[in-house]
């Protein structure tokens, strides 16, 4: 039995929206104590639930998931999400180096 593309598309969009939405917090914050990392808070977060959004609805098909499907999700999703959350811990740290983000 192969692995359910369509599925597990969907199911990470679907993890996409909810982290994506999880933002909404540390963009509360970052406006009631005047930060400045609102722009990349809101831009990452539109970006990522955008991103879900499509992944969400292109991939509608739901299949049953068998094993290597969800380890496959767990794995992907964690990169996909280290991806997407990048941008603001980035952004936040200007006096170090990027690449220090990733570690």
């Amino acid at each position: 039995m192969g692995m359910n593309y369509k599925t597990i598309a969907n199911v990470l969009g679907k993890l996409l929206i909810v982290t994506g939405s999880s933002l909404m917090f540390p963009i509360i914050c970052s406006l009631y104590y005047g930060e400045d990392d609102l722009f990349s808070l809101a831009m990452t977060a539109a970006i990522t639930i955008g991103v879900g959004y499509l992944l969400w609805r292109w991939f509608k098909n739901f299949d049953d998931l068998n094993l290597k499907d969800g380890f496959f999700i767990a794995f992907f999703g964690w990169i996909l999400i280290s991806f997407f959350f990048r941008p603001p811990v980035c952004h936040s740290w200007r006096h170090s180096l990027c690449y220090r983000c990733l570690f």
